[in-house]
């Protein structure tokens, strides 16, 4: 495989809980890379900045139960998108255009990252 100094590992997933009041963006950062930690902020702060009904959440360094990210040497990021658990939020994260915006503004806020 090739290498490219700008490569970048995004991973998007939804989240559940058992309790449905929780909401928001959470973003997860890989320790083996600096620039991790920089694009998972700017990911955060780009769409909670955009999407005002999101809550923000701190972003986290990932330990060994997010292997991929645990294991990554590069940067890396995991992007939890929502909670499909809270009524108000699955029902956005089930529309088209809202996913749309979500993706748009992720690949901003990851290229502003690498500028």
């Amino acid at each position: 495989m090739e290498s490219c100094e700008s490569t970048v590992f995004i991973s998007i997933h939804m989240n559940s809980f058992s309790q449905s009041q929780y909401s928001g963006l959470s973003v997860y950062y890989s320790k083996a890379s600096p620039l991790s930690l920089e694009v998972a902020q700017n990911v955060n702060d780009v769409v909670t900045q955009k999407l005002k009904h999101i809550k923000r959440r701190e972003i986290k360094a990932a330990d060994s139960r997010i292997y991929l990210l645990d294991r990554a040497d590069y940067p890396a990021i995991l992007v939890e998108c929502g909670f499909l658990s809270n009524p108000d939020e699955c029902a956005n994260l089930a529309g088209e255009l809202y996913q749309q915006k979500l993706a748009l503004l992720i690949f901003c806020a990851v290229d502003e990252a690498l500028q």
